[in-house]
């Protein structure tokens, strides 16, 4: 349960995929020509053998975002919006088997391409589900609380596929005036299935503001596809309920 670092991080606290994916995808500089998330997403403490996922890729052409062809994750076609992106939602509820059959597994990314795109073939493992239980049972999409005096200890099922692996802790204020002045607190530690959040943590937020607890680990990385840089990323992400801070 070491950690290796505690940082401060600027996001959109309302975009899904803003904060433990940029985490996962790293402070790389190079500019690519198109990028594929695969985003699975589950509560802390339930029970339930899953929630859902997002498969989301966009491709660029001159500049633009451009139809490249048909899209697929595993065999799964996702749909051409008019915002000149791919998406695709996955519910527990209609697609539980398949989500099932893809947490701990290694998952094709296809694309056909076209006359301004070229075609794609690839993979990448998506990490195993990771079943966080809390110390303070956060898990419900109500209210719950976390004390500013007491420590939050985090269990999750750890997932030995990439030794020396991490897992990042991202907490984030839902409410102006919950942390002031500081953005989103970050904690790297290894992927090993227990850390204690010291309540140090909690010191600068303000009793009564309220803020969501995310875990999550992932795989990215960057490939050449007839000389432009494709981005293809895989994120298995566990958030808090909304919690009050409290003294």
């Amino acid at each position: 349960m070491q950690c290796d670092k505690v940082t401060d991080m600027d996001i959109a606290p309302d975009n899904n995929y803003s904060g433990i994916t940029a985490l996962v995808r790293g402070n790389t500089t190079l500019q690519t020509e198109g990028s594929v998330l695969i985003w699975f997403n589950e509560y802390f403490d339930d029970d339930r053998p899953l929630c859902g996922a997002d498969y989301a890729a966009s491709f660029y052409s001159n500049g633009s975002k451009t139809f490249a062809g048909t899209m697929a994750i595993n065999g799964i076609q996702l749909s051409f919006l008019s915002d000149n992106h791919y998406y695709r939602s996955m519910s527990s509820s209609q697609d539980g088997a398949i989500l099932c059959s893809q947490y701990g597994s290694t998952v094709s990314v296809s694309l056909s391409g076209n006359t301004s795109f070229p075609s794609l073939s690839n993979s990448i493992y998506v990490p195993k589900k990771l079943n966080v239980k809390s110390s303070s049972n956060i898990g419900s999409v109500v209210t719950d609380m976390i004390s500013k005096s007491s420590n939050l200890n985090l269990q999750w099922e750890a997932d030995t596929q990439t030794p020396g692996s991490k897992l990042y802790i991202l907490i984030v204020a839902d409410a102006p005036g919950s942390v002031p002045n500081a953005p989103a607190i970050v904690i790297e530690t290894e992927d090993d299935g227990a850390f204690t959040i010291n309540s140090s943590i909690f010191q600068n937020f303000q009793v009564g503001g309220t803020a969501t607890i995310h875990c999550g680990r992932g795989r990215s990385f960057v490939t050449d596809v007839g000389g432009k840089q494709i981005e293809i990323t895989s994120v298995v992400e566990a958030k808090s309920g909304v919690v009050e801070i409290v003294q």
